[in-house]
């Protein structure tokens, strides 16, 4: 009886090592999943930041701006860049014509460089 007990628990041992590797390595997997895209996130908000802030650097922005700036927030949150940044373009380009000074203003001083 000790016997088949003792061959009943190695069975069921070589099964559940080779499933614990398996989920060792989802978990791996899984997180090197996440880094990489926490990554190509950091890399859209740093381009979004790249392409917006140069049209808004005089602090005038023409209709051409207004869609450059469009399709750069478009990328941007289609890449799932979520930031303050992005919030004060859409919100700039929310207004009808001429965008108003402190919506420009907004959109400037976020790519004000920190010191």
């Amino acid at each position: 009886m000790l016997r088949r007990r003792l061959r009943t628990s190695v069975a069921l041992l070589a099964l559940a090592l080779p499933l614990a590797a398996c989920s060792a390595a989802e978990e791996v997997a899984d997180r090197a999943g996440g880094a990489a895209t926490s990554a190509a996130v950091d890399v859209a908000e740093r381009e979004a930041r790249e392409a917006l802030c140069p049209l808004v650097e005089d602090r005038q922005v023409s209709e051409q701006d207004r869609e450059r700036i469009g399709a750069a927030v478009d990328v941007a949150r289609a890449a799932g860049v979520d930031s303050p940044l992005l919030d004060d373009a859409e919100d700039l380009l929310g207004t009808d014509g001429t965008p108003p000074e402190s919506a420009v203003a907004r959109l400037a001083d976020d790519c004000a460089p920190t010191p």
